[in-house]
């Protein structure tokens, strides 16, 4: 009786304490910076020790002295009760005996984009390194940084980060340092070990940390004219739009205004000095082709520069051809693609910062052809989360995660079955990864065959007919006009059941198979029946008023729900009519490439984007003819690009390749495009009866190539050939 008394009795005596969330003491605040401290001793240091360590909402970290994360943490969160927690290898940094960590916390306290909101503040760090442990508890020290303020200029309504404001005059100098004195610093308060709410569960970081440049001078040295004493406004111009810190060193009189804005944030920067010489990085990021500082009197700047930053990526594809147009957009392209990733894919990065579906299936059709293979972890996990913030009755929302709109979520059908229809195969096709196609499966399959309604074959339109921008589930497709809603839904629906299809079979769900080929047999027959307009020679929803919509007729072919014989007709509308923004450009682009009219494509190419080809801007608008950074319109390019070369996936993972150059459109074209296996280049130039192919194919890669009226196949190693012209 004893023994089991005991027994009971152990794992209660002997346990070790769990880690804590932490905070100072004072309630919920918003936009607040505090700082944390924190000794401890190990007898050794064990080979890759793992900091876990968690934010609400971001963290700078430091271990004896040195920087090891710059703003760690990922907006939150996975689900909409879950966090992100960072694990960070830092064996390096520790040694032997006493250690001394220092974390800087930013708390939004407010609501925005791509991120979950939480009122309260906090801390979570867990350090195990083997022979000892280093949690969160009340024997950490934490002050609210008193530099920083709430005077920041500009604000934006859709970013829970706002303006920075930080007085020299009173920071700490030395926080960080190993050897500062903290006694006069507070005790930690407690607010309960994980999953506690309104943290709940914790979900490791599933993309890296950000890639961090060097201080970096601006590439307009000689306009500078530095040193120099204020008043004075200062531009200091980037290569091209990208995510930044700015940077200032300076000797100043104390309590001078200095302002640093990035040309495309809203949000403004406000550094009061201190006495003497100093410099100041601006802790948050922004982005653009400049940076302005506005100088005061009584200060000198000695330099400016600015830290590039961004996700942890590179852009390793290339594209010529030509067509210099075309190769100019395919890197403006790419670059727009990096520029909206970070936390999440983005669609406006100074304004906005939302992971809109529909924005998101874009980027990533051109982060699968132009950055390294580690963009695919944000893909993976825009996914995830698409599925992890879904109704209890299986709504996808759009935007997630998100805080914006508190309590009343919005569902887009058309961006839903877009990044389902598009870019769930896009990614499937490159990464034939099955365990994360296993995960999504459920929640995809869900959304498609218990909210939507297929009646004789169409496919019920859900929700309202126009945009109201309310709670639940909303219209809109585009932001072009002319908007045909009716068949729109039938084509958008028709591609995604195809993805679903497709996910079955590969996972061995064969009921569902037979259960889409059903659905999307009747679609096709019931599509052509009720929209083909005899007189228009295009498809629009019958009796409706004005011309046919160039998405639906572009989609028709592009979806395979128009039969053959109507390519022709359609591909002729496609030629002469053009209203849809640059979001749906894609594809009428690649509707008239596989319609065998890739002369027409490149014509439509340079008529609707002479603006963007002409422009001095580095990145892709969110409108034709706009500067804007927007994320969505470059997929059309990149989409256009490899479907004009004749390359296409035959089996996931890139396992086998289709490279058939058509006889029209592009002269020559080289591509390399960064697969799982490795750089594939595929290249070809076209003569007046033969092509010349070169290839360098990566082991796990069969290329086939039409050679007449046979296959050839070529695998790992480096191939040049002539074949006859395809007819």
């Amino acid at each position: 009786m004893l023994v089991g008394i005991l027994a009971a009795f152990v794992p209660v005596l002997f346990a070790t304490p769990a880690a804590q969330w932490i905070w100072a003491d004072g309630g919920p605040g918003v936009n607040e910076w505090l700082i944390f401290r924190r000794k401890f001793s190990l007898p050794q240091v064990s080979p890759g020790a793992t900091l876990r360590i968690a934010a609400a909402d971001k963290y700078w970290l430091w271990l004896n002295g040195r920087l090891i994360i710059r703003e760690g943490g990922l907006k939150s969160g996975p689900t909409p009760t879950g966090w992100y927690v960072d694990e960070v290898d830092v064996s390096r940094a520790l040694q032997k005996g006493d250690n001394q960590i220092a974390i800087l916390v930013w708390h939004y306290g407010r609501p925005g984009a791509s991120h979950r909101n939480t009122p309260q503040g906090a801390l979570y760090v867990s350090l195990e390194d083997g022979t000892a442990k280093v949690i969160s508890d009340a024997g950490w020290k934490v002050i609210r940084h008193p530099a920083f303020g709430q005077a920041g200029g500009g604000f934006s309504v859709t970013l829970p980060e706002q303006a920075v404001e930080f007085d020299a005059r009173r920071d700490p100098e030395g926080w960080t340092d190993p050897q500062f004195d903290d006694r006069s610093w507070n005790a930690a308060t407690l607010l309960g070990p994980p999953p506690v709410q309104p943290w709940g569960r914790l979900v490791s970081r599933p993309i890296p940390q950000w890639r961090d440049g060097e201080i970096s001078p601006y590439i307009n040295p000689g306009e500078l004219s530095l040193p120099r004493t204020g008043p004075a406004e200062l531009i200091g111009r980037l290569p091209f739009n990208m995510q930044v810190h700015p940077w200032i060193e300076l000797d100043a009189q104390p309590g001078r205004e200095v302002l640093i804005q990035v040309e495309r944030d809203k949000k403004e920067t406000r550094y009061v000095t201190r006495a003497g010489r100093q410099e100041f990085e601006v802790p948050t990021w922004g982005n653009g082709h400049f940076v302005k500082y506005t100088i005061p009197e009584g200060v000198q700047v000695l330099r400016i520069g600015y830290r590039p930053t961004g996700y942890d990526s590179e852009i390793v594809g290339r594209f010529s051809s030509s067509d210099a147009g075309l190769d100019l957009l395919w890197s403006k392209a790419v670059r727009t693609a990096y520029l909206c990733m970070r936390d999440t894919f983005m669609d406006c990065p100074d304004r906005e910062r939302s992971s809109w579906p529909g924005d998101a299936a874009n980027i990533m059709e051109i982060t699968l052809r132009g950055l390294d293979r580690k963009s695919d972890l944000m893909i993976a996990k825009t996914f995830r989360e698409f599925a992890g913030w879904a109704s209890p009755k299986g709504n996808l929302w759009g935007a997630v995660p998100t805080s914006r709109f508190p309590g009343s979520f919005r569902e887009f059908p058309s961006q839903s079955l877009l990044l389902i229809g598009f870019g769930l195969p896009a990614y499937w096709n490159s990464s034939a990864d099955r365990e994360f196609l296993k995960s999504f499966y459920p929640a995809m399959r869900r959304y498609l065959l218990d909210l939507y309604a297929v009646k004789d074959g169409i496919v019920q339109h859900r929700g309202p007919m126009d945009t109201q921008w309310g709670p639940g589930v909303q219209s809109w497709y585009d932001w072009g006009d002319n908007v045909d809603i009716e068949p729109l839904d039938q084509v958008l629906y028709y591609k995604a059941l195809e993805a679903l299809r497709d996910s079955a079979a590969a996972l061995g769900y064969s009921e569902d198979v037979l259960s889409c080929d059903r659905l999307r047999a009747q679609m096709r027959d019931a599509f052509d029946r009720r929209y083909w307009s005899d007189a228009q020679k295009a498809y629009m929803t019958p009796q409706r008023a004005g011309a046919p919509d160039d998405r639906v007729q572009a989609l028709a072919i592009v979806t395979g729900i128009a039969p053959p014989e109507r390519w022709g007709s359609l591909a002729d509308f496609l030629e002469n009519n053009a209203r849809c923004s640059i979001y749906m450009e894609r594809f009428p682009l690649q509707a008239l490439v596989e319609a065998g009219r890739p002369d027409s494509a490149l014509t439509r190419l340079k008529r609707r984007w002479s603006a963007e080809i002409a422009s001095d801007y580095s990145t892709l608008p969110e409108k034709f003819g706009e500067r804007s950074n927007h994320a969505w319109g470059g997929a059309a390019i990149v989409v256009l690009a490899e479907r004009a070369m004749g390359i296409s996936i035959l089996e996931p993972g890139y396992r086998r390749v289709r490279f058939d150059p058509p006889p029209t459109g592009l002269e020559f074209a080289d591509y390399s495009l960064p697969t799982i296996h490795g750089i594939l280049k595929l290249a070809f130039r076209r003569g007046t009866e033969s092509v010349s192919i070169q290839l360098e194919i990566p082991e796990g890669i069969i290329v086939e190539v039409p050679d007449g009226n046979s296959i050839r196949r070529f695998g790992k190693g480096s191939w040049k050939e002539t074949l006859p012209m395809a007819r």
